[in-house]
């Protein structure tokens, strides 16, 4: 008897289209989560789980899978429809549905994200072929995905990195840049800070980033700041890896003279936050009564004390006065998340009572994360049972504590083994 072909079967079309919708949805979801404040490691597994559910049931329904997820993508042409697809391609190592994804990532960039995320799902093993393809290609589109595969599985190009960090193509140039960074290329630092000069494109971003995880202060920290107090695209990014990267006293002087500023009032709060020092904790307290600052001030509360405010009991209600957005309301066009979406409201009272019984446990002038002093041990707890911003955080202080060790990817799936270093 011969063993049962799924292919075989009938395949019921409205179930297939909906793994298809929740395959796109759900890996959007996924990647919000991976910077959230509520998300935990165990969590982000539990959703992993669901995305490759609805995945599987694609590829499960063979040739009629792949066509329903590309209609949904032709319909759409969003990133998650795109992550769908693209994994259905990617995993079945297929080089003309491969092409035709890149062709059309290429033509429609809002979907570009989408292939990226599929990449980062896909096996390594079952792309590394595809991959190696693409590192000599012609096309920059090809070449830039060349580079995220390496990226997102944190794979050492070795000598070939230095062609990218050289190539015609801006985009291309920037990831190579951040690739740099990320997997620890100590001896390109010198040429990875020479790429720092106008503080608004993506390549002198990046390279300012990477230049300060692999050790350089002297033009990276001056062109993060700039990027942190301007409005920049990546100004989170630059503030949250400044303040890591420096040292405590310098990092305060800084965001002290931008608390005179009203307009930097939010940047300082987080600041706060990364900075670690519990002498800000009063500081963060008194803001929590301000609703526009109220749930970053929890957050950055938080990070320094190591306290989920909804689980401690430390958090309150929303305000009545204060709108929730998006809401149900078909006339307000307003769809956009919240930007403190997943943050408690906490309560100032009660945070201040739980400081005044716990505060003789924190020393001042003195780093904290999650409610430890700053070292390699307590980055590390804080790496394997932190949720995902902490996770976020305790990857750079890793790389900061031991100069040269690549960056960890707190956004990968759990149990994805990464690329050969051929690749």
């Amino acid at each position: 008897m011969r063993a049962i072909d799924y292919r075989d079967r009938p395949v019921i079309e409205a179930i297939v289209e909906q793994h298809a919708e929740e395959a796109a949805f759900l890996w959007c979801q996924r990647d919000r989560a991976t910077d959230a404040p509520h998300y935990a490691r165990r969590h982000l597994a539990r959703l992993d789980e669901r995305v490759e559910a609805h995945v599987d049931g694609l590829r499960v329904a063979g040739e009629r899978g792949w066509e329903i997820a590309l209609a949904q993508l032709q319909q759409h042409r969003e990133a998650g429809e795109m992550f769908a697809v693209a994994a259905l391609a990617l995993g079945s190592g297929d080089a003309a549905r491969i092409d035709a994804m890149v062709a059309l990532a290429a033509q429609k960039p809002e979907t570009l994200y989408g292939f990226f995320g599929a990449i980062g799902w896909s096996e390594p093993s079952a792309i590394v072929a595809t991959v190696r393809r693409w590192r000599d290609a012609a096309d920059p589109v090809e070449r830039l995905l060349f580079l995220v595969a390496c990226s997102l599985h944190r794979a050492n190009p070795g000598s070939g990195l230095v062609s990218f960090l050289r190539d015609p193509d801006e985009r291309v140039r920037a990831r190579a840049l951040r690739l740099a960074g990320e997997v620890g290329r100590g001896e390109l630092v010198d040429e990875v800070a020479a790429a720092i000069d106008n503080t608004a494109s993506e390549t002198a971003f990046w390279a300012a980033w990477s230049a300060l995880l692999l050790g350089e202060r002297a033009r990276s920290v001056p062109a993060l700041e700039a990027i942190a107090e301007a409005d920049h695209p990546r100004r989170w990014i630059a503030l949250e890896v400044v303040l890591r990267g420096t040292q405590l006293e310098r990092s305060t002087q800084w965001v002290r003279r931008l608390s005179g500023d009203p307009a930097q009032r939010r940047l300082v709060t987080v600041a706060l936050g990364h900075i670690g020092d519990p002498a800000a904790v009063p500081w963060l307290i008194a803001r929590m009564s301000d609703p526009k600052l109220a749930r970053v001030a929890g957050e950055s509360f938080s990070i320094i004390a190591g306290v989920d405010l909804a689980y401690d009991d430390l958090d309150r209600k929303r305000p009545a006065d204060v709108p929730e957005t998006p809401n149900d309301d078909p006339a307000d066009g307003d769809v956009a998340l919240e930007e403190d979406e997943g943050s408690a409201w906490p309560g100032p009272a009660l945070v201040a009572e739980w400081w005044r019984g716990n505060k003789v446990r924190f020393r001042r002038s003195v780093r904290h994360l999650a409610g430890l002093s700053t070292d390699v041990w307590s980055a590390e707890h804080v790496w394997a049972d932190g949720c995902q911003r902490y996770r976020r955080a305790a990857a750079y202080e890793l790389v900061v504590l031991q100069p040269g060790v690549a960056l960890r990817s707190w956004r990968g799936c759990a149990g994805k083994n990464q690329l050969s270093r051929e690749s």
